[in-house]
């Protein structure tokens, strides 16, 4: 997910994909708020399901996912990943909220507003043979060879914030057993030395669900985890 600083959020085209600044949704839906304290989630971006290339991905080919998270803790972060497929000139740029409605308090929001230029169809592999502890140690030795020589060809080498494939680190128990995949990792961003999107020490938030929901973006269960280096 190759992305640029939008240096006016109000001339980002509307419904289209973005990460950062404040949602496009249709006017009956409301900014989802953590259940814990009735104050609105961080908006992380949204995209447009349209833009995204035919590469074998299982996610439908129309309709908008817009995102929200906190990022209190490593894991099980209040979050809602919301699914419509409301036509585009129905969609309304929702107003800056004021800092003090925002359930966390140690960012400020909204984000930086960043435009999703291109999505780039990469490989994408578990970052280790965790699934797989009897493989002999020669195996694992094996497969990380074979991933430092995948992400040494620029052609193959993985964006940094990305949809789809395998987490960094998972969490979720589920995701050993192949029931669960990474629907988003965003990573902390940057522009003319200032973050313009940030999470932890300059780290990332993975929004993982299970795999058969990808297909009708019906998000009934989902997770959201922090990975900071």
């Amino acid at each position: 997910m190759r992305v640029t600083a939008v240096t006016d959020s109000e001339s980002a085209p509307l419904g289209a994909s973005r990460l950062g600044g404040t949602p496009d949704l249709p006017p009956e839906i409301a900014w989802p708020r953590n259940p814990e304290d009735d104050l609105l989630l961080d908006f992380i971006g949204q995209i447009n399901l349209a833009q995204l290339p035919e590469a074998g991905q299982t996610l439908p080919s129309t309709g908008l996912i817009s995102m929200y998270s906190q990022q209190d803790s490593a894991s099980e972060n209040p979050h809602k990943i919301l699914n419509f497929d409301s036509p585009i000139d129905s969609l309304v740029r929702t107003e800056t909220p004021s800092a003090g409605m925002f359930s966390d308090e140690d960012t400020d929001e909204p984000y930086g507003s960043l435009l999703v230029t291109e999505f780039v169809p990469s490989v994408s592999l578990p970052e280790s043979l965790w699934a797989f502890p009897d493989f002999a140690d020669e195996i694992h030795d094996a497969y990380s060879e074979l991933l430092t020589e995948l992400y040494s060809d620029p052609k193959q080498k993985e964006p940094s914030s990305r949809l789809l494939g395998y987490p960094f680190d998972p969490f979720v128990s589920g995701h050993a057993s192949g029931d669960w995949e990474l629907l988003a990792e965003i990573e902390s961003h940057f522009h003319l030395g200032k973050c313009l999107m940030g999470f932890w020490d300059a780290g990332s938030l993975q929004l993982t669900v299970p795999q058969q929901q990808l297909s009708t973006c019906d998000f009934k269960e989902s997770e959201a985890a922090i990975v900071s280096m």
